[in-house]
């Protein structure tokens, strides 16, 4: 088996989340090492695993002052080595 992509799942919606997760983990090469419900814990979780990828919604409120690109450059700067792509909802 190849080696496989570590992956953080970050959603404030529960079902959503495991439901990402469940389709994860049907794949081989994918291993879904954390999750998160918030923004803070998106950084704890990113920072705790050092994931190849970070699946992050980015509207995911954070307890202190909401989801903002800070925390998107805080969470990029724990994974240098990960391209920066992201996608919006239409």
């Amino acid at each position: 088996m190849s080696e496989q992509i570590r992956v953080v799942v970050a959603d404030d919606h529960p079902l959503f989340r495991e439901g990402v997760v469940t389709s994860l983990h049907s794949m081989e090469d994918i291993n879904v090492v954390g999750q998160a419900e918030n923004a803070d814990e998106a950084v704890r979780v990113v920072r705790e695993e050092l994931p190849d990828l970070a699946l992050l919604d980015v509207t995911t409120p954070s307890r202190k002052s909401g989801w903002s690109s800070a925390t998107t450059t805080r969470i990029c700067s724990l994974m240098p080595q990960t391209d920066r792509s992201a996608a919006t909802r239409p």
